[in-house]
C-alpha cells in the first residue's frame, strides 16, 4: 500500500513538472507615445529605430505597427525612436513584465542653430539621515530622456545646472532608501526646499 502511494506521488509530480515545462512563456504588447517636450503636444506614432532585447540580442524594431508591438517576450529592452523633424529619443532598460506596457517619450524640434535657455536648480534637503551614507537627488524628466544626479553636501545643499525647460520628478535617496519624491517644473532658475518628514535616527 505504501509503495502504491509513493508511485502515485511520483506520477503526480511528473505530471506537474511536465505541465509546468509546457506552459508558454509570457508575452506582452508594448505601446509607444511620443510628445513634444516643450508643451506636451502628441506627435503621433513614433518611428522605431531600435528595440533590442537584453536577453537574446534581437532587434524587434521592424515589428512595430503604428507605435505598437505585440507578442513580445517579457524582459528588458533598449529603445531608440523619433518623429520626422524632431530629435531621436533613446531610452535604456525598458522593463516589459506586464501584459500591457506603455512607454511615454518626449522629444524636441531637431534644430542645431538654436540653443534654448538653460536653467539652474538648487535646493536644500533637511534633515539629513544620520546613517552616514551619502544623500543624492535625481532629476528625471517626464517628457524627455533627461536623468541627472547631484550629491547633497554635508550642509544639505545641492545644485544642478544647464537644464532645459521641462517638467520633472525630483527623487531624494540614500543607499537603498527613497526619502522623498516630488514634481518640479523647470521653467526658470529656482531654489527648492525638501523637508524629509519620515527620516528616522538609525544610529
Amino acid at each position: 500500500m505504501i509503495r502504491i502511494s509513493i508511485l502515485a506521488a511520483i506520477a503526480v509530480l511528473h505530471l506537474a513538472t511536465a505541465s509546468h515545462a509546457q506552459a508558454p512563456s509570457p508575452v506582452a504588447t508594448v505601446h509607444l507615445k511620443i510628445f513634444l517636450a516643450l508643451n506636451g503636444d502628441d506627435l503621433g506614432a513614433p518611428k522605431v529605430i531600435l528595440f533590442k532585447s537584453r536577453q537574446d540580442g534581437q532587434d524587434y524594431a521592424k515589428k512595430f505597427r503604428d507605435g505598437t508591438i505585440s507578442n513580445i517576450a517579457y524582459g528588458v529592452y533598449d529603445l531608440r525612436a523619433y518623429q520626422d523633424g524632431f530629435e531621436v529619443v533613446e531610452r535604456r532598460e525598458i522593463l516589459v513584465y506586464r501584459p500591457e506596457v506603455w512607454v511615454v517619450m518626449g522629444t524636441q524640434i531637431g534644430r542645431i542653430d538654436f540653443e534654448p535657455d538653460r536653467f539652474r536648480l538648487s535646493g536644500t534637503v533637511r534633515p539629513l539621515p544620520s546613517t552616514g551614507q551619502p544623500v543624492w537627488v535625481r532629476l528625471t524628466s517626464i517628457y524627455s530622456n533627461l536623468l541627472m544626479d547631484a550629491k547633497v553636501d554635508k550642509s544639505g545643499v545641492f545644485e544642478m545646472a544647464g537644464l532645459k525647460r521641462d517638467k520633472c520628478v525630483l527623487t531624494v535617496w540614500s543607499g537603498t532608501r527613497i526619502l522623498e519624491v516630488r514634481p518640479v517644473d523647470i521653467s526658470s532658475d529656482r531654489a527648492v526646499s525638501v523637508i524629509l518628514s519620515h527620516v528616522k535616527d538609525e544610529r
